[in-house]
């Protein structure tokens, strides 16, 4: 968004450049101004909304955990055709401990960001 707004400022000034007509009190020039100023306030309050809501927190763990239970889907897949119970049960029994963790893990990066209500006047 930040850069559409660059990319309408450029091109504002281009048709000024180009269309002498164009910065006499066109209308196209005066939304294109108003949409090159609200761009950046777009992108701030998406930007705003993103940190609070911690989506690259949690984008960058879901890839941890992603990565995670590939492995040990590989893993499990070997021990079932060893047959190894044991080894299974425990890789399970893991990979369970280590869910509950980011669940936690999840909760925590949530409370430290409560949303706030507005109440009104």
């Amino acid at each position: 968004m930040f850069g559409f707004g660059l990319v309408l400022a450029a091109l504002v000034v281009a048709l000024h450049l180009i269309l002498p007509d164009f910065g006499e009190s066109s209308h196209w020039r005066n939304l294109l101004i108003v949409v090159m100023g609200i761009t950046p306030a777009i992108a701030a309050a998406i930007g705003g909304y993103a940190e609070k809501m911690a989506f690259s927190a949690q984008a960058k763990r879901y890839d941890w955990m992603k990565a995670l239970f590939e492995r040990a889907a590989n893993q499990l897949t070997n021990l079932v055709e060893r047959r190894d119970r044991a080894g299974a049960q425990q890789l399970i029994f893991d990979l369970g401990k280590e869910a509950l963790e980011e669940n936690g893990d999840w909760v925590m990066i949530h409370r430290e960001r409560t949303a706030d209500v507005y109440k009104g006047a």
